[in-house]
């Protein structure tokens, strides 16, 4: 193994890019838990001032319950008084119904009785309009006039209730101006039985009719005739007024009863505008009360999920604040880590793993110990330099999982150079192959090829891998500029020179080379150029490899589980 000044140049840029990359992640990895605490100790804040707005939200519910129940409550008081009203209004209704039909019955039969009535007095009105002043004066001039015509006269005297209702009293009533108009006008419901009993004496002679007394009188029988009109209508009115009498006082209990009808009607009327007006209500309530405990059962479901995530991160909260502690320590730790990775990336390659593990445990270590450069201790590779998600990956693509193998596969990928794998047991070809897949299809070949050069610029200029097999101690000097990266930048440009032809550079290009040779010798030139890589299989690192493959078979499900687990670890970092 050879170190020559561009190993040492190697090995300080690889220092500070590997001290950058890792206090880069520090830093994330810390913004990260600092994050996740802080949405911790908020998410129980939050959770506090949901449990007093539910709090305060449970109270409203109830109330609003509770005046909703006094609210249907009394609806169904109202709707209960106000069906027995409208129960009672129809009874009520119904009966007035019957009523007005017998009072009109009774009505009709009074009014029946007391046209029969109407004709004389029809007829003893058209005698009294035959009567003229002239007929009456005849009357008074009778100095001793015809008794029935005497009668006549006392009669009607009675009827209009005169003091003497002798002859002289008669005739003086008669003398009066308006005594047609009087008896015309005449109150005939004012007749009583005194009167009726004084008339009938005279009615008692045979001769006292309207028919003898015309041929003595024709204005004594006119007046006559008027006599018995009041007489038969008082007879019919006799019979009659109990019935009108009756009629009236129900009609009078009817108005009263309609009144009060109307008045029910009214309450009613009035009830069952209250009544929509309470369902409307109840309905904006109830729909106001399903509204919020909807709300606050959403809350509760909300509560519930946040206390038992902060619950179940609880033991998490106190892991990340010890992680963050942890990660705070680690940063200064990575002045010393990375000079050991940095020196591992620089030198070891070409070792083998005792030797790499002497290097790295007994000097490299306890050399920054005594010189009190912050380090951890021990230090782990593969913590600062990989993860076990890509180790999977590596072992999935046929790279055995023991250490010396994993090392490698970290000074392939992580170097600085281009990977030399000196690889007599071929597990790094048989690696490179499986990692690159079909992106090395034409892309694999030796020196003896006369196109290799070729192909190696379409995959510089592409960014493509490109593998060199079967080495011997021997490179050619043509891949130099490959192996060097000697870039030249113009603008926006990067390329370089490969043989006569300017090649752009692709940053995705890989280049790998390996050899089947045990123990080759290689110049320090190529030792400044490549990064020489033992992968030469020792007997402790067959022990491992072995060991994984019968873990592998015996209990595949176990195998396939911790996989599965550790990829998920590393996908939840």
């Amino acid at each position: 193994n050879y170190v020559t000044p561009k190993n040492y140049l190697t090995f300080i840029a690889t220092y500070k890019r590997e001290l950058t990359n890792n206090r880069t992640r520090n830093h994330e990895l810390v913004e990260r838990l600092d994050g996740g605490l802080k949405k911790l100790i908020q998410a129980a804040k939050d959770v506090a001032v949901m449990q007093k707005e539910l709090a305060a939200k449970t109270v409203v519910v109830d109330q609003k319950t509770k005046d909703c129940g006094e609210m249907l409550a009394t609806i169904s008081i109202n709707t209960k008084e106000a069906t027995e009203k409208q129960e009672a209004a129809a009874v009520q209704e119904e009966e007035l119904g019957v009523k007005s039909i017998e009072i009109a019955e009774q009505k009709a039969v009074a009014e029946e009785k007391l046209g029969a009535a109407l004709p004389a007095l029809e007829d003893a009105a058209q005698a009294l309009q035959e009567l003229s002043k002239d007929d009456i004066n005849e009357i008074k001039s009778f100095a001793k006039p015809h008794v029935l015509v005497m009668g006549v006269a006392e009669c009607v005297a009675i009827l209009k209730k005169q003091k003497d209702t002798s002859w002289g009293g008669a005739k003086a009533m008669m003398g009066a101006g308006n005594f047609l108009k009087s008896l015309i006008e005449f109150d005939k419901d004012g007749i009583n039985d005194k009167q009726i009993g004084q008339i009938k004496k005279y009615m008692t002679d045979a001769q006292f009719n309207p028919v003898s007394l015309k041929k003595i009188s024709t204005a004594g029988a006119g007046l006559l005739k008027w006599v018995f009109a009041m007489v038969n209508y008082y007879s019919v009115a006799k019979e009659i007024n109990p019935m009108r009498n009756a009629v009236k006082k129900a009609e009078m209990e009817l108005s009263a009863a309609q009144k009060g009808l109307a008045r029910v009607k009214k309450e009613l009327t009035e009830l069952a505008e209250m009544l929509d007006t309470l369902k409307q209500d109840l309905g904006t309530a109830t729909a106001e009360k399903n509204q919020l405990k909807e709300a606050a059962d959403t809350m509760a479901r909300q509560l519930a999920a946040a206390e038992k995530l902060i619950n179940g991160l609880a033991s998490e909260q106190t892991r990340w604040k010890q992680d963050m502690d942890d990660l705070h320590n680690n940063r200064t730790m990575l002045l010393g880590d990375c000079l050991v990775t940095s020196s591992f990336l620089s030198y070891l390659g070409a070792f083998n793993f005792d030797f790499r593990q002497h290097l790295i445990r007994e000097k490299w270590q306890v050399d920054l110990s005594d010189r009190k450069i912050p380090k951890n201790d021990p230090i782990n590779l593969q913590v600062l330099l990989t993860n076990e998600v890509e180790i999977i990956k590596w072992a999935s693509e046929g790279l055995p999982s023991d250490e010396l193998s994993v090392q490698n596969g970290i000074l392939c990928t992580q170097a600085s150079s281009f990977p030399l794998c000196v690889d007599p047991q071929m597990q790094a070809v048989t690696w490179i192959k499986k990692k690159e897949g079909k992106d090395l299809t034409g892309r694999i070949k030796t020196f003896n090829d006369g196109d290799f050069l070729k192909h190696l610029e379409m995959s510089v200029n592409f960014g493509f891998p490109f593998l060199f097999e079967n080495l011997d101690e021997y490179l050619d000097p043509v891949i130099n500029p490959v192996l060097e990266k000697n870039l030249t930048v113009q603008g926006t440009r990067k390329f370089i020179k490969l043989g006569d032809k300017e090649v752009d550079w692709d940053p995705s290009f890989r280049m790998y080379m390996t050899s089947k040779l045990s123990n080759p010798h290689y110049t320090p030139e190529i030792f400044g150029k490549a990064s020489i890589i033992n992968f030469a299989v020792t007997q402790d690192g067959l022990r491992d490899q072995l060991l994984n493959v019968v873990v592998g078979y015996e209990r595949p499900d176990l195998e396939a589980q911790r996989l599965e687990l550790v990829e998920d670890v590393s996908n939840n970092k």
